[in-house]
């Protein structure tokens, strides 16, 4: 085998390897700019009541290619929140308040609730209906300033010492999921059919829930992440000056 043969056949060689090299380490940029995009939605809504904090992480595939895989829900409680106003409530423990929406029936951690100029319970955001047992909530009073109610801590709604309806709070059947319609609204994966209304809930009147950031557990993910994208943008330089180095190499011969 002649040197020119020999050197060209090193050539390919390198360009090859270079080429998988630099597939893998596009994708692991890519990964990491997500990981690193969830971590700060999570860091600015860390404030937000009833926001769920998302994961993302990387795995491999079976082709040894790389992908990005959003991790479940993270249920964990965020702290309770005293505000002292009647409509705002809060799930101690497991589940969701279900409202209605345009696009369909939602689930929300958020509880600071208000009333609309029908004397429907709804969303502060959105300003969508809370569903009770029955349906839509609506207080029997004249005007939304004369409006009174407690909340029991099983969720029913007594006005004037009736009981009017219960706050639907439920959680999802095993093997079912949420989709995150935004960082306070889901909805459910499968349906209604894998929502399970809670027989006795754990409502808390005059609280709202905080969102269930970690900061901490942010604040340590960060730099982390943010060593290894600039150690995969480092080799992505290496191998770029690697393949133009080759091609001039290869345009003397």
């Amino acid at each position: 085998m002649n040197k020119l043969l020999q050197c060209s056949l090193l050539l390919c060689a390198g360009f090859l390897l270079a080429s998988q090299q630099n597939k893998s380490t596009v994708q692991a940029l890519s990964s990491y700019e997500d990981q690193y995009g969830a971590l700060m939605n999570n860091v600015v809504n860390a404030n937000t009541p009833g926001y769920r904090a998302t994961k993302i992480i990387t795995r491999a595939g079976e082709d040894g290619s790389l992908y990005t895989e959003e991790l479940p829900l993270y249920f964990r409680n965020g702290q309770m929140i005293y505000s002292g106003d009647q409509l705002h409530m809060a799930i101690e423990g497991p589940g969701f308040f279900m409202v209605q929406t345009p696009r369909g029936v939602m689930f929300t951690r958020d509880g600071r609730f208000t009333i609309n100029d029908n004397l429907i319970l709804v969303t502060l955001s959105g300003k969508y209906p809370v569903m009770g047992q029955n349906g839509e909530i609506q207080f029997g009073m004249t005007d939304v300033d004369s409006v009174k109610f407690q909340v029991t801590d099983t969720g029913l709604l007594v006005q004037q010492d009736s009981v009017i309806d219960k706050i639907q709070v439920g959680e999802i059947a095993e093997g079912a999921t949420m989709l995150q319609v935004n960082g306070t609204f889901f909805e459910i994966n499968g349906g209604m059919d894998s929502f399970i209304p809670l027989e006795t809930p754990h409502v808390r009147q005059y609280y709202y829930e905080s969102s269930n950031v970690d900061m901490s557990e942010e604040l340590v993910a960060m730099p982390d992440i943010s060593k290894k994208y600039d150690a995969n943008a480092k080799v992505l330089q290496i191998l770029k000056k690697i393949r133009t180095t080759g091609r001039e190499m290869g345009s003397t011969q």
